[in-house]
């Protein structure tokens, strides 16, 4: 499947479709049953370096210091929030306060609750907010690559090499994030982080997947043989599957971690995801591969 022009950079999907974001600086809307594309998003003027589902709406960041909330229902563009001083690499929302993890180094955030109040009022408005961000100074040292929520803490990874665990402790308007924990297993920086319900799933320049237990953060198992840098990683209840710059992609068995099968997408795999029974693979190209898994192990 080819619609994007340069590099397939990040996966999100709503029960309907599935999203892909671009080095092009375009949004694609997918529908799955038929595989093609079904809208483009386009309004980011740099590449889109990520993307994720929340509610109704796609939020969008990019290396343009924006940040896009779209309506999935009209497909139309209702907020635009700018105000970072550089490009924003991952993002999460916990209890509609929007997390950024910034290429500054540091986790800022913005309250999204008078936002949703404005759209649920009119679908069709479109604000552009020059919004002060709040910033938690000193979060890492290195870019902030990657963010990810629990109900309970928000976690984040970066180009410093390390997992922060914080708790988000909210007094309105304010909000704090006390850190609990550091993970420290990797030895390059960290560039994806995703989880299910007992285990955190991180990725990292140093080759290796790292395997955490949610409740204890201890470290429980790492995934090697990758020659390369991994870039993302996505999971299911049988699967781990990471994505590789060498344009390998491994499938490893969740409950032995032994590696299942290698795949290759050339040249360089940036975004990695599952959608029901499907593995989503999109590389620099812009090209994006629909690999067929199986329900369970085999």
């Amino acid at each position: 499947m080819t619609q994007h022009s340069q590099s397939v950079l990040y996966f999100a999907a709503s029960p309907a479709y599935f999203v892909s974001s671009s080095q092009d600086s375009s949004i694609k809307i997918w529908d799955l049953e038929y595989l093609r594309c079904k809208y483009s998003l386009d309004g980011h003027k740099g590449p889109v370096l990520f993307i994720t589902v929340y509610k109704q709406f796609l939020i969008s960041a990019g290396s343009d210091k924006a940040i896009k909330i779209w309506n999935l229902e009209n497909k139309k563009c209702n907020v635009t929030l700018y105000g970072h001083l550089g490009c924003v690499y991952s993002l999460a929302v916990f209890d509609d306060i929007l997390f950024c993890g910034c290429q500054d180094a540091t986790i800022q955030y913005f309250n999204l609750e008078s936002v949703f109040a404005s759209i649920s009022q009119n679908p069709e408005v479109h604000l552009a907010l020059e919004s002060h961000f709040e910033s938690f100074r000193n979060s890492h040292n290195g870019f902030v690559y990657c963010l990810t929520s629990t109900p309970k803490c928000l976690i984040s990874g970066a180009g410093d090499g390390l997992i922060k665990i914080w708790n988000v402790l909210k007094s309105n308007p304010k909000i704090t994030l006390d850190l609990v924990k550091v993970l420290s297993g990797h030895k390059g920086r960290v560039n994806t982080i995703v989880m299910d319900e007992a285990n955190l799933y991180s990725g990292s320049s140093d080759c290796t997947v790292k395997v955490w237990d949610l409740d204890s953060f201890y470290l429980t198992r790492t995934l090697t043989g990758h020659t390369d840098e991994i870039l993302s990683v996505a999971v299911n209840p049988f699967f781990v599957i990471s994505g590789c710059y060498d344009g390998s992609i491994y499938i490893w068995d969740k409950k032995t971690t032994n590696l299942l099968q290698k795949l290759v997408h050339p040249d360089i795999v940036h975004a990695v995801f599952i959608k029901d029974d499907l593995l989503l693979s999109g590389n620099n190209k812009g090209h994006i591969k629909i690999w067929k898994l199986p329900t369970s192990q085999t």
